[in-house]
């Protein structure tokens, strides 16, 4: 699956999110107004972040809006690579960097992902996003002893650790 429609499903759950909390509001000072969040941009604030997600890309509001709220960032050469399909790791850390946006804190128990034979592979910047996803239930391993960090998400899995994302809220 690409990361441009994991995008989209990360912003879903943000605006359901928003739209829940709206409907549960008890007075009109808590009323969530799409008025002051920045999400579509005016033309003359229209930027290049990425030289791969240009202005105009049906995708460009939902990157924007994302990597102005701290949820996605690039690679070391600047790009975003929004074709590219999204891996397991980058699904967990943008899952994870939201449910900090919105306040949560996480605390490790001992080393999550001591058991499975694979947990050199998970990158430094996403060890962190990933021991919070199996930790909650949110990830499972690939095999009970891997859980292939770098592989590609699939349509199956995606659906799958938003599902169990849900289920924590």
């Amino acid at each position: 699956m690409s990361k441009r429609w994991v995008l989209r499903l990360v912003l879903s759950i943000m605006l359901l999110a928003a739209l829940s909390a709206a409907v549960c509001a008890a007075d009109e000072e808590n009323w969530y107004d799409a008025e002051q969040q920045e999400y579509f941009w005016e033309e003359e604030q229209l930027e290049t972040v990425f030289p791969d997600v240009a202005p105009g890309s049906w995708y460009y509001d939902d990157v924007m809006y994302l990597y102005r709220n701290g949820i996605i960032g690039g690679f070391p050469d600047g790009t975003f690579r929004p074709e590219a399909p999204i891996t397991r790791q980058e699904m967990a850390t943008m899952l994870y960097r939201y449910w900090k946006l919105r306040g949560s804190k996480y605390t490790a128990k001992d080393d999550v992902l001591a058991g499975y034979q694979d947990r050199g592979e998970v990158a430094d910047w996403a060890l962190e996003a990933m021991s919070w996803t199996v930790q909650s239930g949110i990830i499972v391993g690939m095999t009970p002893t891997t859980l292939n960090p770098a592989g590609s998400a699939t349509r199956a899995q995606v659906a799958l650790v938003l599902v169990n994302y849900l289920k924590l809220n």
